[in-house]
């Protein structure tokens, strides 16, 4: 090998160093102990809010929660655990791209995140991580039509599991009522469920919450809450008598 074919070799070798570097995902973790915004570059290790064209992905876990009231620079992904979370506020459009790493929202053990008003979340995949995650939306009569979408194609691009938790607002749901929380392809959609589903304020007037994948056609579904009634017998000890 010739002197000139060596450094011909040495420059592919470091250009493709260069693009790997350049194309290295970077983990950016939010700093703040509290609850902040996620515009707010103080708030995020780097001084900058994570940006998925620098394949940046968002990291919250140190106990603190990041709030999003506009639309804002996506990141390549994130991951909320910890005791942390993700809040979609009205106004709030979140979503993740950009990178050449797969746009994800983990929620993962001890993560939450939680959609308010009008607020929406748009992900290539959506992942309860393990079951353990948890997600919680703030419905209202402001509410989007539908809060969270999923764009990814299989059924690896939606993992439920989880905590379902559902507040009603300005709302008061009666038997038979239904609210769209996930629109996504039919081939994304099989056999999704949350582990375990909370109303508080629908437990406590004898109904309950169960979630159903609805064919929307053109090969379209969506995951929707209904609300249905609760049988509660009631026996008197004293006369036996039954209501």
């Amino acid at each position: 090998m010739n002197r000139q074919t060596c450094y011909s070799c040495l420059a592919v070798i470091c250009l493709l160093c260069w693009a790997a570097a350049a194309h290295a995902q970077v983990l950016v973790d939010w700093t703040n102990l509290g609850t902040g915004d996620w515009t707010v570059g103080t708030n995020w290790e780097n001084s900058f809010p994570p940006d998925g064209s620098l394949d940046q992905i968002a990291l919250i876990e140190n106990g603190g929660t990041a709030f999003v009231d506009t639309n804002i620079t996506p990141p390549a992904a994130i991951t909320v655990r910890s005791d942390s979370g993700l809040e979609i506020r009205t106004g709030g459009a979140f979503s993740v791209g950009g990178g050449v790493v797969d746009p994800s929202v983990t929620i993962a053990t001890g993560g939450r995140v939680t959609i308010q008003g009008d607020g929406t979340l748009t992900t290539n995949t959506f992942n309860l991580s393990g079951g353990e995650g948890f997600v919680r939306y703030d419905l209202s009569s402001s509410a989007a039509a539908t809060p969270v979408t999923i764009l990814g194609t299989t059924p690896g691009n939606l993992n439920l599991g989880g905590t379902l938790e559902l507040t009603f607002g300005d709302l008061s749901p009666t038997n038979g009522s239904t609210f769209r929380l996930i629109g996504l392809p039919t081939s994304a959609a099989a056999d999704q469920q949350f582990a375990a589903i909370s109303a508080p304020s629908l437990e406590a007037a004898g109904r309950r919450v169960r979630t159903d994948v609805v064919d929307l056609g053109g090969g379209n579904s969506a995951i929707d809450a209904t609300v249905f009634d609760v049988l509660t017998l009631r026996v008197d000890r004293t006369t036996g008598n039954v209501s």
